[in-house]
């Protein structure tokens, strides 16, 4: 049992630092190449899995059916 608890709290800081990482990482790109990947900036840590990321809501999905802008890139969510 203190096993297992010990994993799970291993496992939770661990999530943690990689989420951390990526929310530097995508923070430290540009607008114009957030723009290219999909993501706007106040979107960044949804998509790194954040509070609000996967495990606490449900994400978008973006598929083969995603809308296209006129460019064949898929449509990002409106940018404020």
């Amino acid at each position: 049992m203190l096993t297992a608890m010990l994993y799970d709290l291993w496992t939770a800081m661990r999530r943690a630092q990689v989420n951390r990482r990526t929310v530097a990482e995508l923070s430290a790109l540009d607008d114009r190449l957030l723009r290219d990947i999909g993501l706007c900036r106040g979107e960044i840590r949804m998509a790194a899995g954040g509070p609000a990321g996967p495990q606490g809501a449900q994400a978008p999905a973006d598929g083969p059916d995603a809308p296209l802008q006129t460019d064949g890139a898929p449509a990002a969510a409106a940018c404020g």
